[in-house]
């Protein structure tokens, strides 16, 4: 039985930045963890990653009356589940497969199944339920009653509660081989050293309630791959695609700091010679830690800061101080590993001062880059169904930035205000003398004066 995985983006898709050889091309890995636990289940699958492989949506009509699937997949978001049904309604004019929904907007919002013509959707994690509708498809029997499914019942939708995953570990690696080609992926230009370069996860979920997460508002627990099955990926990726540079995109890859350490220990002993990036809480780190990290190949770390005042902070459930932010990124560049921030610019409450005390400390703190979000609220979040408390939402025209939806808007500030303060901030961090100074003074390679061209071209572009 054959099965196509598709994730519906278009090469000239909307991104982050209108310049698109700045932004991240990256791989869509929940197909590619499912399609690893088909095949190894026997099934024949490919991929098609419309984001480097159609021009247009022909391109995967063609390729589904050339492939002949049993069953086609779909992975979609909030920005993207329109061209997903407009190239759903041209394959059913053709064809007989069944057609699966699966990703983020349908575990948020599973009522959009019945805008669609899918017929089934998957919701949390798609592993475990996608391998269950495909084994009930190939048999012949019923598909009511899959754990993490979601069928349609005339005007409602009946959900089947979803199972946990236990242990990751039992998870084979996601077949990259899946991809037409992996060297087409690329972190954007403030997250990769040198290319190529991989993207991986080690963990899932996040245990933190920050009122603008849909991910907090999950019910699945935080789980992680042990330091062992990590290790072996990367040796996996080193070996197979000659890939010594990773992006591990993790929510929360500093956690559980003995992991950690076992695994950095692991890599230096093994002499790995690699490189590698990570996102983290500045509450989850220490010196010790820091250092064995930058031992073993760390040579960036992406904080999630927020906000520069301390009210903001309490108001969105951060969690977290502004002495804690400031020891974090203190300590982290005494070991040479570079620093980057990401901050909002308009949470609930926040004023012209507030945001002005965020720019300063962005500034203060002289990260090595800043991302300054607006932000959107989304279904799911706690946020979500308390947000006119606030404020409003609008759309995302006119940012400086390309984001996907429900633009937030505060109480004391209009959308003209918001992105002119946004713009404001990108400005007073990039272009502050000292900060192309030392810009300049650390080009260390091509690939790191390529990037700071990409940078600068961005945003004259934007």
């Amino acid at each position: 039985m054959k099965i196509l995985l598709i994730n519906p983006l278009l090469k000239s898709s909307d991104m982050f930045l209108k310049l698109k050889s700045a932004n991240n091309i990256i791989p869509p890995m929940g197909l590619l963890y499912i399609g690893s636990v088909l095949q190894k289940s026997g099934f024949e699958v490919k991929l098609l990653d419309g984001l480097v492989s159609c021009d247009k949506i022909e391109d995967f009509i063609a390729e589904v009356k050339n492939y002949k699937p049993d069953i086609i997949g779909f992975s979609s978001m909030f920005s993207n589940f329109k061209l997903a049904n407009r190239i759903l309604k041209k394959i059913k004019l053709f064809s007989k497969s069944l057609m699966i929904l699966g990703g983020n907007y349908v575990t948020e919002d599973p009522n959009c199944l019945l805008n669609s013509d899918f017929n089934i959707g998957v919701v949390e994690e798609g592993e475990k339920t996608f391998l269950n509708i495909c084994l009930n498809w190939k048999n012949k029997k019923s598909l009511l009653n899959i754990p993490g499914s979601i069928i349609k019942n005339k005007n409602k939708i009946i959900s089947f509660p979803p199972e946990e995953l236990d242990d990751l570990n039992k998870l084979p690696f996601p077949d990259r081989s899946l991809l037409k080609n992996i060297y087409l992926y690329k972190p954007g230009i403030v997250n990769v050293k040198e290319l190529p370069c991989a993207l991986m996860f080690t963990s899932r979920n996040c245990p933190y309630e920050c009122i603008y997460c849909n991910v907090t508002a999950k019910k699945s627990k935080y789980k992680e791959h042990s330091s062992k099955y990590v290790l072996a990926e990367m040796e996996y990726l080193i070996n197979k695609f000659k890939i010594r540079n990773f992006w591990i995109s993790d929510d929360m890859f500093t956690l559980n700091k003995k992991r950690i350490m076992k695994l950095c220990k692991a890599i230096y002993d093994k002499k790995l010679n690699i490189n590698w990036s990570c996102m983290s809480r500045v509450d989850t780190i220490d010196s010790k830690m820091l250092n064995l990290m930058k031992k073993a190949g760390c040579w960036q770390i992406d904080y999630g800061i927020e906000s520069g005042n301390q009210k903001i902070l309490d108001l969105i459930n951060k969690k977290i101080t502004l002495p804690t932010i400031r020891t974090a990124i203190s300590e982290t560049k005494k070991l040479g590993i570079k620093t980057k921030g990401f901050f909002i610019i308009g949470s609930p409450g926040e004023t012209k001062s507030t945001i002005n005390d965020t720019i300063k400390l962005a500034c203060e703190l002289d990260l090595d880059s800043a991302c300054f979000f607006s932000l959107s609220i989304i279904k799911g979040s706690k946020l979500y169904g308390m947000y006119e408390d606030y404020g409003f939402i609008d759309n995302h025209d006119g940012l400086f930035l390309k984001q996907n939806f429900n633009l937030f808007i505060p109480k004391s500030l209009t959308k003209k205000e918001l992105v002119k303060l946004q713009k404001t901030a990108y400005f007073r961090f990039y272009f502050r003398l000292s900060y192309i100074i030392k810009q300049l003074i650390s080009i260390s390679s091509l690939q790191d004066l390529k990037n700071k061209f990409l940078g600068l071209t961005s945003f004259i572009w934007n």
